[in-house]
């Protein structure tokens, strides 16, 4: 006769981390229906398991079924679960779609009174509550005309304060400006490299959207996971070997100075980043450390031992002077 336990057991080792593992996968492809089935077929298994909870919540959310993803949500805000804020920020979102103004704004109410709120979501959190107020009172307003009021138009500053307001900005939870975000990414006036900030920091917040840069002549839109890739880019790993194989040995101060060039040019660029002819990339580098430290070497030689041609090398060497003045903001 079978015990109770032999019932309950789980036919594969692991199987929930695998099933959580593949659903996570899914969801990068924004492929949302085949990772909720996964995340619903591990909660028959685990019915409490958060992380199954949350993936739930996300799918329900993404596809459109915020009746489901709401009370996802609820059962996650009552327990004591790690994504409790990234969680809120979705229900909350779902009561301002469900025109819920005056249960977002008691909700909101209790939290502010009952908890300490890390500074940028008390921020925004007290934006959310004049803005339904101002529902609840029949006034036409939007949600981004409450968070305007947060996030500092970069372009109407000097490159110095861009920097210093930046500051401000990583303290803040990116999610609730793609808009703002958007509009400081694409304008000529904000700073290659505190666009590259932005870009940063929306990575390390990951927070999920499309977004629209322009730098340098050129101009593109990339998703999060994009630029995710980006970052670690195996072209850059090989200009770094090359420049390794030629000067670590016989000159490694040179070859440090010429390392911390490529990632400050990396770091302006960015997303714009080279993909292709590292031996080019590697020796314009090389070159642009002898002209800056007024080392006398004869071009031919460097040239000759990365194999590569004047005339491509030019471009290299130009684009790559003219970056490195925007490497720093005075």
């Amino acid at each position: 006769m079978k015990s109770p336990d032999e019932d309950k057991m789980i036919l594969f080792p692991n199987l929930t981390e695998r099933l959580i593992e593949k659903a996570t996968s899914l969801m990068k492809e924004e492929d949302f229906q085949a990772a909720l089935s996964l995340f619903l077929q591990g909660l028959e298994l685990e019915e409490e398991n958060e992380q199954m909870q949350y993936g739930a919540v996300v799918c329900f959310f993404e596809m459109g079924n915020l009746t489901e993803a709401k009370s996802y949500c609820k059962k996650l805000l009552h327990g004591a679960t790690d994504n409790y804020y990234e969680v809120l920020q979705i229900y909350l979102t779902i009561l301002v779609q469900q025109s819920d103004y005056a249960e977002a704004f008691s909700f909101v109410e209790a939290l502010l009174q009952e908890q300490d709120v890390p500074t940028p979501y008390a921020q925004h959190f007290k934006h959310l509550m004049s803005f339904c107020e101002a529902q609840m009172n029949g006034a036409e307003t939007t949600t981004n005309t409450a968070q305007s009021e947060v996030f500092p138009n970069l372009s109407l500053y000097k490159e110095e304060k861009q920097l210093l307001l930046l500051q401000e900005i990583k303290g803040m939870n990116l999610a609730y400006f793609e808009k703002e975000l958007n509009e400081a990414l694409i304008h000529s006036s904000v700073h290659p490299y505190v666009k590259s900030a932005l870009l940063n920091e929306i990575v390390n917040q990951k927070v999920q959207g499309k977004w629209k840069v322009q730098k340098f002549s050129h101009q593109n839109t990339y998703v999060t996971q994009d630029l995710e890739n980006l970052l670690c880019h195996p072209f850059i790993g090989e200009v770094e070997k090359r420049l390794e194989d030629e000067l670590f040995h016989h000159n490694p101060t040179l070859y440090q100075m010429v390392t911390d060039v490529w990632k400050r040019y990396l770091f302006v660029v960015f997303p714009f980043i080279p993909t292709e002819k590292e031996d080019l990339w590697a020796c314009g580098l090389h070159l642009l450390l002898l002209e800056i430290g007024n080392v006398e070497t004869a071009k031919e030689e460097v040239m000759e031992l990365y194999n590569v041609n004047e005339l491509d090398l030019k471009k290299i060497m130009n684009h790559l002077k003219e970056v490195e003045t925007y490497t720093t903001i005075e």
